[in-house]
């Protein structure tokens, strides 16, 4: 009984090994064949790039300027504030408002000033 059970388990084992090995291999001939077949475009990338790209155009002169001397050329707050002749206060204020209307587009509408009261309300 006991070599009868220790074949089965033998047999078992071998089959298992077969058949991961056969696995192993399809998978690579799949993969050699698919490599051929697709292309990796970066078309997601390129429409969100240009989303930006008009979501930094819709921005105000103000915001634009700010994003780039802190985000693009490295300046830190203080060294942009200077550049431009405005407290730190409103360096950071202004970024603030750019990056979150980058980040959301109507982010940018809030982000312009509107006037509240007085006689050329509507």
């Amino acid at each position: 009984m006991r070599s009868w059970l220790l074949s089965i388990l033998h047999n078992l084992f071998i089959d298992h090994k077969r058949r991961e090995g056969s696995e192993q291999r399809r998978n690579a001939r799949l993969s050699l064949l698919s490599e051929g077949l697709v292309a990796h475009g970066g078309q997601e990338q390129a429409v969100f790039l240009r989303e930006i790209a008009a979501r930094f155009e819709a921005l105000p002169e103000e915001h634009r300027a700010v994003i780039s001397l802190i985000s693009v050329q490295g300046l830190s707050y203080h060294e942009a504030a200077t550049t431009l002749g405005v407290p730190v206060g409103t360096v950071m204020s202004r970024l603030h408002r750019a990056r979150a209307a980058l980040r959301e587009p109507q982010a940018a509408e809030a982000a312009r000033l509107h006037v509240v009261g007085g006689k050329d309300a509507s």
